[in-house]
């Protein structure tokens, strides 16, 4: 699908910037139908149509949105017949202020300027409120976003970016295209557009690593680069599984109500928890360690299937630690699974351990007492 965003995000609430999508759907109609039903929220159909593969497309005369389901309905003059085709449709969305769906972070420049970046928070149920689609976990597809933003902003996705070119229509746009994700849940995926610095590297496998921040403040995103870094090969070694991925992003979000979300390729981060620099307290660092260990552990995660199980198990990976996947039960996992012993544990130890140390040094006093701060 194609997002454009609008020219500009500043005006004020109650005010919502608006924004154009075209999304082409490629699926399968397993029975004869002439009505298809979608989630939905927030967002204005403009048109649909359904092409079957080989035959004439076929336009929906009409739209019944039940709100209250946040479910929308499609309905067209003829029967689609079993097989595959083409579902397209063209809708407004609004880049709403309730920091869920597709929606507004405000944020301050350097020089003292209120503007806003647009970024998504799609767990558990509010990819409906960016685009229609069957927003259940168990119902997946592979993704191909294009976002057309404006050239001076920063645009990220799950994937990473295979083309950026000028927009025909706007000499002051861009049209921003990303690699194809892997088959995946609607609720990982995620977009981002905004004004953000950067500090990257490559992790000893080679994944490019990035944590973005806002202007100015690169340097605060080091502590994060340098655990996430660190972090891949670890679980790439525990798991016996590659990162699946060329890339992963860690972006601070201003306005976030988690405190992190695992999208696959660019996970995100509330501002205070993830950037971080040494007049920070102890409890900072471990939160920092905590989260950016934690949420990349999602990958491996979605292998083992830890809220839908899927219908062919892993058998490279080994069963996961019963606290960081209490689902594991309801998805067969056996009895008697493996926990994480103090190997396992020990870079993850060792890294709140250097955090803490470091910390005590600046401020000239033991470990004991910061602690007991």
């Amino acid at each position: 699908f194609c997002v454009r965003m609008p020219p500009s995000l500043g005006c004020p609430p109650p005010c919502a910037p608006l924004f154009l999508t075209l999304m082409t759907f490629l699926l399968q109609v397993k029975h004869a139908t002439n009505q298809i039903v979608m989630n939905c929220a927030d967002i204005d159909i403009i048109t649909a149509s359904y092409a079957p593969e080989g035959d004439e497309e076929v336009h929906a005369t009409g739209f019944n949105y039940q709100n209250e389901d946040e479910k929308v309905t499609l309905s067209f003059p003829s029967t689609l017949q079993k097989g595959t085709g083409t579902l397209k449709i063209d809708f407004v969305g609004e880049l709403n202020d309730k920091m869920k769906g597709f929606y507004r972070s405000k944020y301050t420049t350097p020089t003292g300027d209120t503007r806003y970046a647009a970024v998504t928070q799609f767990e558990a149920t509010d990819a409906r409120r960016a685009f229609p689609c069957w927003d259940e976990p168990a119902i997946k597809a592979t993704f191909d976003i294009s976002l057309v933003v404006p050239k001076d902003r920063v645009a990220l996705s799950n994937m990473n970016v295979i083309d950026r070119k000028p927009y025909p229509d706007d000499e002051n746009l861009v049209e921003v295209k990303f690699a194809r994700t892997p088959i995946m849940s609607t609720y990982l995926v995620a977009f981002v557009v905004g004004e953000y610095d950067f500090v990257e590297t490559r992790s000893l496998d080679g994944v490019l690593v990035r944590v973005y921040t806002p202007v100015g403040k690169a340097e605060q995103g080091k502590f994060a680069l340098e655990v996430a870094a660190k972090t891949l090969p670890f679980y790439k070694d525990y798991f016996n599984v590659p990162y699946p991925l060329p890339k992963i992003d860690l972006i601070a979000i201003a306005d976030f109500a988690a405190g992190a979300m695992e999208n696959w390729g660019l996970v995100t981060y509330r501002y205070a928890v993830k950037i971080l620099s040494f007049p920070f307290f102890v409890h900072s660092f471990l939160a920092v360690t905590g989260l950016v260990v934690g949420t990349p552990r999602a990958p491996w995660n979605r292998c083992r299937g830890c809220f839908i199980a899927p219908p062919v198990r892993c058998p490279s990976v080994p069963p996961m630690h019963p606290i960081l996947t209490p689902l594991g039960a309801a998805v067969g996992q056996p009895s008697g699974s493996a926990r994480l012993g103090s190997a396992q544990l020990a870079p993850i130890s060792w890294l709140c351990s250097r955090a803490l140390l470091i910390l005590a040094r600046k401020k000239r006093c033991s470990i004991g007492q910061l602690v007991n701060v």
